[in-house]
């Protein structure tokens, strides 16, 4: 599958099959149909306060958020080590501008924290943990989206979805249920990576384990999709320019 993002929203294209709603090859990510999901209102009085540069904070909170699922992506996939040099570099090459000492420091303390986890279900599970996959793509009948981890653990294979939040909300939820249901795990799961101050812990692991909780998390995940179907452009937003801008 190829991703398609733009700053409007994000599809994937598959050549393979095609989007049982649309009878087109494009499906709607998971993420983009969740922005379709009412915004609480903690989060509404945070966007007024902040005013226009609401989006210039949430755009480098997305730039901070991908490099650190990069840098875990590689250390599972290459065991790449990351240096603080190679974290700045890396970040520089790809977004166009410095990382900040602040932003560094949280950087460090995500992937302390990932090695943390990696550590502890290594010790609490011996051979019975595995990261099977990292980094993949997942396509259902009329949705697709990218997976951060698949773990097992005790035979249970778990989709586990990365983030760089203050904390976990109702759709990062939403998100994971909607991965372990079109990948067909046993089990989904969230890892929040960071912390906001030294002392703190680097990482929080959580599983959904119980059926009445991941069929509540799908049926709302599914009245979200609904919405977004009825409302949306449901392919890539396009732009159509002219070759020469004349009077």
């Amino acid at each position: 599958m190829k991703q398609i993002t733009s700053e409007f929203d994000r599809f994937y294209y598959n050549a393979e099959i095609k989007n049982s709603r649309t009878g087109t090859h494009f499906f709607p990510s998971v993420t983009h149909i969740l922005d379709s999901a009412p915004v609480p209102q903690q989060l509404v009085k945070w966007w007024k306060n902040l005013g226009h540069y609401s989006t210039d904070f949430m755009n480098h909170a997305s730039d901070i958020g991908s490099l650190v699922h990069h840098c875990c992506g590689e250390m599972v996939k290459s065991k790449f080590g990351w240096s603080g040099e190679k974290i700045m570099e890396y970040f520089y090459e790809t977004y166009g501008y410095k990382l900040s000492e602040s932003d560094l420091i949280f950087t460090k303390r995500c992937l302390m924290g990932f090695m943390a986890w990696n550590a502890e279900m290594k010790e609490k599970y011996g051979k019975g943990f595995k990261i099977l996959k990292s980094e993949y793509q997942t396509c259902s009948d009329d949705y697709a989206g990218t997976i951060d981890l698949l773990i097992e653990i005790d035979e249970k294979k778990i989709t586990v979805d990365l983030k760089t939040s203050k904390a976990i909300r109702d759709n990062h939820e939403r998100q994971v249920e909607s991965y372990r249901r079109s990948d067909g795990a046993d089990l989904g799961a969230t890892l929040r990576l960071g912390a906001e101050r030294a002392g703190l812990s680097n990482y929080s692991f959580d599983i959904v384990k119980t059926a009445s909780k991941q069929n509540k998390l799908w049926a709302e995940f599914q009245a979200i999709k609904e919405v977004f179907y009825l409302t949306a452009k449901a392919e890539p937003t396009t732009e159509e320019f002219a070759e020469l801008f004349k009077l």
